[in-house]
This record gives structure tokens, sequence and C-alpha cells, in this order.
């Protein structure tokens, strides 16, 4: 600091005063040797941190290290490793090992017992002057730790600082140091951060052996084996808030012959901690079964050791209490509780001193003991509540997975008294319970559900009621039993019967009102209903829902599952049989078609329909549309919690949960098995198949629906055969087995392809398809397969295939005096693939010809097909051109072995216009054979008759016209150009090279000859 400027007495202003006793010294010079101040300590420091940065230079960290391990090794009795060592010095002297393991006990496998990424250990520096290695802080960073117990009780860590019966390498330290031989020992600080512990109980009757908890911290505070050292701990629970449960207390001194037994005492605090959040204290790696919701605030003192007994005091609040499950919504509770209880660790009794549950209205105490034997537990508590709630009992018990859907409210009183002795698997109860003014009130009931005073016995394992009457208002009237065994077998049972029929919404209120529904996406809407039912509801390893007795439905709406709309019942007698409904005398509806007869619904967790059924018209493109692929959405949403307010549910509007929809639900076919079952439907359509008369055998399993001995009648004819249709992809995959007999072809290819009005007759198909696809056109274009085919007395309207012919072979004056194609018989041998129809043998008979033909037909319409048309020697020689073709024949290749003169055509183009022409290849072909047999002169001289100049009237003798009226032309008038026929233009073309090529040969020959 400058020292300041005074001007006093006789002192120049700038002056240091007098009383400074300081010599003067003016303003530059203090500046200037500030400066060298300044640079000097500035230097200093940099001289010393520079020699801080070298000192890990000099240090043997290697030495360090193994020192280090040494003391881990010997204190923990474990082998240790670490990949390498560091010394730090800017963060606090000290040392840190990275990616360190410590060695799990060889009875428990060879998973590392502890790993963590590094470990910082700081020494006293105190010891270090004076030549000594005391540590004096560690600190982990993510650490894991493995915690494993046996079949026999025996955990991994009881072994550490012992000495095992397996020889366990430790290594020796590179120096004894006096520290290893000391009894006593004390760390003065000890820290995790973002550790996981993994804890696996071989022993567990859990199906999860291993629990994982994540996010721990933890701080100990002077660890020793002489004094008690404080902690702290917090684990983060799992969501996006973040919350964090934490215990704070003392702990020690450590035994480190003996961990179980080190004495703690410390506070657990929760404050409004979502319970969901507190899955991972019981099985964090299975959230399905912890449904729960709300928030915890508790304090818990807990005190003892681990090895004897703990000691356990505190309170705890709900707030919100509920639960969420896929099926139903609970209603939110709030309640709190107080206990004081202990737990013996060698005998494994637990103690109840006092527990109170404390409802908005209710109030239950507990005390007694609870001791766990291995399979069972020896049980010893008692139960009593002089003030019990029906409306807080019936909320408790939606929250626990058995009671009615959120929104239903309850009055009524009551008491409870209850002893219970035994074992979990067979306990002993004495008590009583009455309840009274019992009235429930049920969103879509105008009138109350109100209950007689209502007695529950308990005795031995079981549960007994006095019979009691249920009624809705004046209609409805139901006599009611209930009974229950907690033993063996666990379950709740009810005997339910009614005089009169009474209506499907009262029984569905009733029974939701006491959690008990119709099977998972079932439902019945409206009508009435006689019943004398009993209902077995199983708890435990399974939940199954057993029936018995009988019911009589009439006028309702049922909804399953696997279709979206409801099936509409007039009429349905129904008899229960533990998991399986028969019905009979049915009388349906379902989307405009009329169904009767009888089906059998076993199993309904995997259930098997057998049925014989009779319908009057169904729309399979429709039904299609109805079935349910993925999910069974239309489930009672009023039973379960649903999308707002359900209409059919019940007769008036049924409650739902609006802001929790229901959740996914599987796929209601997956495990639909149908044996065994027959159908008839007068009248069937798909798409634009019309079909009638059908009957088929029906089985399906696996989503694979077969349809065998199927038989129907369809556009004039007959049809008989099989079908499969297998549900499994996102296309449904068809395979048809399939034998058509006398089927009018116009009537069917009108209704069903774009080939209307073009091809007549009968036609009669056998084939084996497969294919996918929705409609008609989408499956035939992706069939594959093959069959025979054979049509008669039919005709093709879209072209005449003997003009054709008679064209091309230019036989003059012929008419085949009809429009298109007469058929007499057709017969062929056909494979489908991509789309086409292929043939390698088509036989094709008309009044004028026989046709052979080999190629394929696109269901594009496109056709290409090699052609030879036979004509009968004696049909030929009524033709002028055709007679020089048949002479031609004989010596070249118009003619077969028969006498008959064959011509190669060949089709191609659109079916409704196809184009025709001369087979090229094919006459190339049978020429170059000719030539071969009888040499090219012979041949030759054959053509050149046939091309020899005609006059007029030759080419037009063939359509009678008189030699008189050619006559009368002027000798001047040229005759028109008459254009050559495609034959013609084949034949010279075939004669020119045949010229050309015995040209060349004529000289070689002459050359030979010479």
């Amino acid at each position: 600091m400058i020292p300041p400027r005074f001007s006093a007495g006789t002192q120049s202003v700038g002056q240091i005063p007098r009383w400074y006793n300081l010599p003067e010294v003016s303003m530059e010079n203090w500046v200037e040797k500030r400066k060298k101040l300044v640079l000097i300590l500035s230097s200093t420091i940099a001289l010393i941190i520079a020699s801080l940065a070298i000192v890990p230079l000099f240090i043997d960290t290697t030495r360090i290290k193994n020192v280090i391990i040494a003391q881990l090794e010997s204190g923990l009795q474990r082998e240790v490793t670490a990949q390498e060592a560091e010394i730090t010095i800017f963060s606090g002297i000290g040392i840190r090992l990275k990616n360190a393991v410590i060695s799990e006990n060889p009875r428990f496998g060879s998973t590392p017992f502890v790993s963590f990424e590094s470990l910082r250990a700081r020494p006293r520096l105190l010891s270090l002057l004076r030549g000594k290695v005391e540590i004096g802080s560690i600190q982990v960073i993510k650490p894991v730790v493995h915690l494993a117990r046996n079949a026999t009780g025996v955990w991994n860590f009881e072994s550490l600082s012992k000495k095992t019966d397996e020889k366990i390498r430790i290594r020796e330290p590179a120096e004894p140091t006096k520290s290893q031989e000391s009894s006593s020992w004390a760390i003065p600080e000890l820290s995790l951060q973002e550790g996981i512990l993994s804890i696996y109980d071989e022993g567990s009757r859990s199906a999860i052996k291993e629990t994982r908890y994540e996010h721990i911290n933890l701080e100990l505070a002077d660890v020793s084996d002489k004094r008690p050292t404080t902690f702290s701990v917090e684990v983060q629970t799992p969501g996006a808030d973040r919350r964090f449960l934490r215990a704070s207390g003392q702990l020690g001194p450590v035994n480190k012959d003996d961990l179980q037994k080190i004495p703690v005492d410390g506070k657990i605090r929760f404050s409004e901690v979502p319970i969901a959040a507190l899955r991972i204290l019981f099985s964090p790696s299975n959230q399905n079964e912890f449904p729960w919701e709300g928030e915890l605030t508790s304090e818990t003192h807990f005190r003892g050791n681990f090895g004897q007994a703990l000691y356990l005091e505190g309170t705890a609040n709900l707030d919100g209490f509920s639960a969420k499950r896929p099926n139903q919504s609970s209603p939110e509770i709030k309640g709190g509780g107080r206990y004081k209880l202990n737990y013996q660790f060698n005998s494994h009794l637990m103690q109840v001193e006092s527990a109170e549950l404390q409802l908005p209205n209710s109030k239950l105490h507990l005390t007694g003991s609870i001791k766990n034997q291995g399979e069972s537990s020896l049980l010893n508590l008692k139960l009593d509540s002089e003030e019990l709630s029906v409306n807080d009992l019936l909320q408790l018990a939606s929250v626990l997975g058995q009671g009615p859907p959120k929104g239903v409210e309850a009055t009524g009183r009551g008491q409870f008294h209850l002893q219970i002795t035994g074992t979990t698997t067979k306990p002993e109860m004495a008590g009583q319970s009455d309840l009274r003014d019992f009235q429930i009130v049920y969103p879509g009931l105008k009138e109350k559900i109100a209950l007689s005073p209502l007695s529950l016995t308990f005795k031995g394992a079981g549960i007994s009621s006095n019979e009691f009457q249920i009624a809705v208002g004046e209609r409805t009237r139901l006599n009611t039993e209930l009974a229950g065994n907690f033993g063996a077998e666990k379950f709740l049972s009810f005997d339910v019967s009614s005089q009169d029929p009474v209506s499907v919404g009262d029984l569905l209120a009733i029974g939701s009102s006491f959690g008990v529904t119709l099977p998972e996406g079932f439902s019945v809407q409206n009508g009435t209903v006689s019943l004398q039912v009993g209902m077995k509801r199983l708890f435990g390893t399974t939940s199954d829902l057993i029936l018995s007795g009988k019911a009589f439905l009439r006028a309702n709406l049922l909804r399953v599952p696997a279709l979206k709309l409801p099936i509409e019942i007039k009429r349905a007698d129904l008899y229960f049989t533990g998991t399986s409904v028969s019905v009979s005398n049915l009388a349906a509806v379902l989307n405009g078609s009329s169904l009767n007869g009888r089906l059998r619904l076993s199993n309904f967790k995997a259930p098997t329909l057998t049925f014989g059924l009779n319908i009057d018209q169904l729309d399979l493109m429709s039904f299609s549309d109805m079935i349910n692929p993925s999910q069974a959405r239309l489930a009672a949403k009023a039973l379960h919690g649903g999308e707002g307010l359900v209409e059919w549910a019940l007769v008036g509007n049924a409650y739902a949960d609006k802001a929790k929809p229901a959740g996914p639900v599987r796929d209601p076919l997956g495990n639909l098995v149908i044996s065994d079952s027959q159908v008839g439907i007068q009248k069937l359509k798909h798409d634009t198949w019309l079909i009638s008369n059908a009957t088929s055998k029906i089985r399906m399993k696996n989503k694979l629906l077969e349809l065998q001995d199927l038989q129907f009648q369809m556009n004039r004819g007959t049809h008989s055969g099989q079908a499969s249709f297998d549900l499994n992809g996102t296309q449904p995959r068809y395979t048809f087995n399939s034998k058509f007999k006398n089927v009018d072809s116009n009537e069917f290819l009108s209704q069903n392809t774009s080939l209307k009005n073009l091809i007549y007759g009968t036609l009669s198909l056998d084939m084996d398809l497969r294919g996918t696809g929705s409609g008609f056109n989408d499956i035939t274009k992706n069939l594959k397969g093959g069959g025979k085919l054979n049509f008669t007395n039919g005709r093709v309207t879209s072209f005449d295939l003997m003009e054709k012919i008679a064209h091309l072979g230019q036989l003059a004056g012929f008419s085949s005096g009809h429009a298109g194609t007469t058929i007499n018989n057709l017969a062929a041998s056909f494979q489908i693939v991509d789309g086409r129809v292929s043939t390698d043998l088509l036989q094709l008979r008309t009044p004028n010809a026989t046709i052979k033909a080999a190629g394929s037909f696109g269901l594009d319409k496109s056709v290409d097909y090699q052609i030879t048309a036979e004509l009968p020697n004696n049909f030929s020689r009524n033709y002028d051109l055709a007679s020089q073709i048949i002479n031609l024949a004989g010596a070249t290749f118009f003619k077969n072995e028969q006498g008959n003169v064959v011509v190669p055509l060949r089709m191609t183009g659109n079916i409704s216009s196809p184009s025709f022409a001369l087979d090229k290849k094919v006459v190339q072909e049978n020429l170059k054979n000719r030539f071969m047999k009888e040499g090219p002169s012979k041949a030759l001289e054959a053509l050149k008759n046939v091309f020899k100049s005609k006059g007029p009237a030759d080419s037009a003798s063939g359509q009678g016209a008189s030699k008189a009226d050619t006559s009368e032309k002027k000798a001047t008038e040229k005759p028109p150009e008459k254009k050559p026929s495609p034959l013609e233009e084949l034949l010279k073309g075939i004669l020119d090279k045949a010229k050309e090529k015995k040209k060349t040969e004529e000289p070689k020959k002459s050359e030979g000859s010479k």
C-alpha cells in the first residue's frame, strides 16, 4: 500500500510524516521496490509450482502402488490389482489407482467382488515427513460391488479380513511397514461416489435372484476398529425428478473378524418420494410386479447390528396411494401408520411390538410375530379394528388388486377381530367381522347397490359368510354367499342366484364393485339374464376364474376381444363348467348376418373354440375388417378403465378414467384354437366372389385357419377342396386346393376380373395355389402354383382365329361364319408365377381346325403364344392358294404326316385385340429340315411354282368372278397392284436366301470337278 501524503507544519507536500520514524522515500522509489518484490514472489511461486510438477518424476509410483495394494490385501485377505498408479499434487498430495479390482472369494465364482474406475488415497502429511505411509483419506469413484449369498446362507463378504480355506495369493509388499504390524487401524475419511450395488441371493424364493441399485453415494468419517464412525448414504431413485433416499447415523467400531456385528444407529428419511421409485428396494428389475403410485414420507430410527438383532421404530405417511394396472385404474387413498418392531437374524424372527394402519375413516391394529422357516413362515398375529369403514376397505382392496374401479363409493361401518396362528401355507384363523348399512354408489346406476347385514366368520384356513341379499332398487335381487380359503389353495368364491331375470347392467356393476369381472376383453351389454352361478377366483401362482352353473341370456350385446363389433344375442343358454362355457339354443346377429347353432369355449386364458353354426349370409371382406389383428381394445372399459364415458358397458353410462387410457393387450387371435367345428353359409361374398350353399369343417391353431372339405356353388358350377389362411403376417397368406366343375366362365370372369364379355363357355379347374393380399386382384397378382383346365362349348369374342389363319395362309374365300372364335374343347396344364399363367401344351379344337399352343397369359391381359393350326386335307382343297400350299407341302414344310395343312402362328399383344403373324422361326426351321432331306434344288423348284405370276382373274376366281366380266376390261387398263401376303413375303425371303446360297455353291462344285 502506498503511504498517504500529508501537509503538516514545514513538511513538504508528498513527504512521509516524521512521526513514521522512517527515512524519506520518494514515490518513484517505492513503486520500483514494489515491482521487485512482486517479481521475487512470483519467481518463488513459479519455482515451487515447477518443483511440485516434477516431483512425480522422481517418485517411484510402482513402489507406492505396491505398498497400498499390500495394505489392502492384508486387511481384506483378498487379491487386489490395479492397472496403473499416478501421483496427484495440485488436487492434494496423494496417489490414484486406476481400474482397480478386488477379487472374489473362489467359492462364489470369478466375478470381481469390487471393481472401480479410480481409487484415490491421500496420505497423512506428518507421516510422510517421518518417512511413513499412513492413509489419511480414500475416495472411490464409480465402484461396482457384487454381494452374493449362496444356498446355505453364507455371504461372500463374510470372509473379508479372514484367512479362508482356499489359498488366496497375496503379493508380498516391497518393504514391510509398521502399520501392517499394528493391530489398530483407522481411515479418517472414506467416500464412494456414483456406486453400483448388485445383490444375488441364491436362496431367494422369488423368481428374481438378483437386484441392482445405482447412483449410490457414501460418506464415512474416522473409520476405525476402536471407536464409532459417522456415515451418510443416499441412493437416487429412478425417474426424471432425481429424488434421493437418505440415511445417516453412526456405525462401528468396525469388527474385522465379523462385519455383520458392526453396531449401527441411525435414521432413514424419505420425503415425498414417489412410491414407484421405491421398487428398487424390492425388485428393481421387475417393474410390472410393482404397479403402485403415490408419495411416501417416512422416518425410521434403526439400531443394532446385522448379525444379531435390528430394532426399527418410525412413522410413514402415504399420499395418493394407487395402483396402475393395464386393465383397471384404482382409486387414490391417503393413509399412514406407526410401527415398532425388531428382527432377530439368528432365529429369523420378526416381532411386531405394535403397528397401526390409519385410513381416512378406519384404524387397524396389529401385534404378534412372524418367523421365517424356509418354505413357509410361522405366524402369531392379532388384528383388531373397532372402527372399520366399508369404503376404506373397498378402496384398499382395489389398490391391492381385488376391488372396484376408480369412482365407486361405498358407505357402511363394521368391526373386525382376527387371531392368526399356524403357518403361511396352513394358517389357523379365529375371528369375526360384522358389516352393516352396506351401500355402494356405482357410476351409471341411478339406484344404490344395497347389501343386507353381512357377517364373516374365520375358522381354520377358511372364511365363510351368512346368506345375504344384494339388491339394486326393486328390479334386481340376488341371493349370495361368500367363501374363501387362505391355505394351500387360495381362493375367494361367490354363489349367486336370481329368482327372476335381472338386468345385465346391474349384474356387471355388482360384480365390478367386488373386483369380479368377465375375462379380459369380454363384455355383455343390455338385455337380461337368469342365473344360478358359482364363481371362484384363484390366487397365487394362477388367477383363473372358475365357473359353475347356468345362465340364460336374452336380447344382449356380447363383445369379444377378437371382434370390433358386438354380437347381438337374441337368445343363448349358457352352461358353465370350470374354465369353459357351453352355449346352446343360440340365435344371434353379427353385422347383419343371422346365425344359430351351438358353441363351446374352453380355457379363457388360452381359449379353444368348438362350434356348429348355420349362417344365412356373410361378407368375408366385412368380417375381416371386424377382426382385431393386434389388440383387444373393446374390452369392458367401464370395468377396467378406458377412454371416457362408455355407453355400451352398462344400461346407462359407465364411468371410466379419462386420464389413463387402457394399456396394450395381447393379440386375441394369438392363442385362439378352433377344433372340430363346422359352418354352413347360404350366401357368402368375398370381394366380387358370390358363393352359395357353402359348407366346411374349420380348424385353427397358431393363427393358421384351415377350411377342410370346403364345398360350395359358384357361377352355375360347383367347388370342392380345402383352403387355409395364415394370419401371422401383416398380410394374410392363402393356400387353395380347389376343384371347380362346370363354371360359367363369362359370369365368373365378368364378376371378378376386367375380362368382361370376352370368354364364354363351361370351365372346370383342378388347381393348387398359394398367395397373399386382400381382395381378389391383390391375391391373384401374388398367386403361385398350378393345375389343369378344361373348357368346353365356348367362344372368344375378341378375335376370330380361323380368319387370322385364312389371312396369313392366303386361304381365299374362307369365312368362318361366326364373330369370334368358337371353341369345341380346350384342355391345358398350367403354372402361375409372378402374375402370369403359362402352359407348355394347350390343345384347342374348333369346328374347322385343331390348335396347339404354348406360351403365357398375364393378368395384365398381355398374351404371348406360339400356335400351330392344323387344317384337315379335304377342307384345304376347296381353296385355290391353299391347294398350291398343299402341293408345295408335299415337297416342302406345310403338310404333316396325316396330310393336313399346318400353319405356324404367333399371337402377342392384349387379349382384347391380339396381333397375329406367321411364326418365322418355325417356318425357317421346317424349310431347313426340307432342304437337308431333299436338297435345295427340288425345294426351290417347288417354291417357284407357287410364285408364278397370276392375273387378276386367278386371284379373284375364289370369289366367283366370271371370265366374261374380265374380258370386257380394256386392254390398256393395268390391273391393280396386289399386296403380297405375309406368307408370300416370308417364302420369297427364304427363296432369295436359298438362291444366293446356291450361286455361291456352284463355282465351288465346278472347281471340284476340274
